[in-house]
């Protein structure tokens, strides 16, 4: 399997196109998978080939789409994957090494199921569209999709608030429903339950008293 990872590795990176300071495009972050932010969150959009496609041909002429690997990604899927993906008009493969702050700072928008780009975007004032269920699907510059109909029309309004302090309250009500814990339990050798346990009932006590 290693041996066939370094394959990939070697071989993907021609399947990568060259960022263009000329392109006017949305960014599509590429999702890992399996996972419950996909899986679960986002189940009926779980096909990255067949979303990419209806994207594509739903953009607003004169765009493109820059799909984003992710770094996880990249080595463990089949090239076939990649050269459909090649196969879609409109769409460039940006590789994992492209900063993706800056990527976002010069794309019209992002599209995404759940990624953690999509709040990145949000706090750097761009809109973002979601068809999955994530954290960030009720602040105000995010618009959440449950289909593909309406999205020809929803990429041509990208009126956002510009306003800092939208930004200082989401974050302010998303840490007081939050409560302290590390999800990363396993990874730790020195984990102690109750550290995550007693956090977690008392919120739970809070929230159903």
């Amino acid at each position: 399997m290693q041996i066939l990872r370094q394959f990939r590795l070697r071989v993907g990176k021609r399947y990568f196109d060259q960022v263009d300071n000329e392109d006017d495009f949305f960014l599509y972050p590429q999702h890992f998978k399996p996972e419950s932010s996909t899986s679960v969150l986002a189940r009926h959009f779980c096909n990255d080939v067949d979303n990419i496609t209806k994207i594509a041909f739903n953009l607003p002429f004169g765009t493109k789409l820059y799909v984003k690997e992710h770094f996880v990604n990249f080595g463990r899927l089949p090239m076939s994957y990649y050269k459909a993906l090649k196969n879609i008009p409109n769409v460039k493969l940006i590789s994992p090494d492209e900063n993706t702050k800056k990527l976002i700072k010069r794309a019209r928008g992002v599209i995404t199921l759940t990624s953690t780009v999509g709040f990145e975007a949000l706090m750097m004032s761009k809109p973002v569209f979601v068809f999955g269920n994530v954290f960030y699907q009720v602040h105000p510059n995010c618009r959440k999709l449950n289909s593909f109909e309406n999205l020809d029309r929803e990429l041509h309004n990208l009126d956002v608030v510009e306003d800092s302090e939208i930004n200082r309250r989401f974050i302010a009500a998303y840490k007081n429903i939050s409560y302290p814990g590390n999800v990363y339990y396993s990874l730790s050798d020195n984990f102690e339950v109750d550290k995550f346990t007693k956090p977690f009932i008392a919120a739970m006590d809070v929230r159903f008293s």
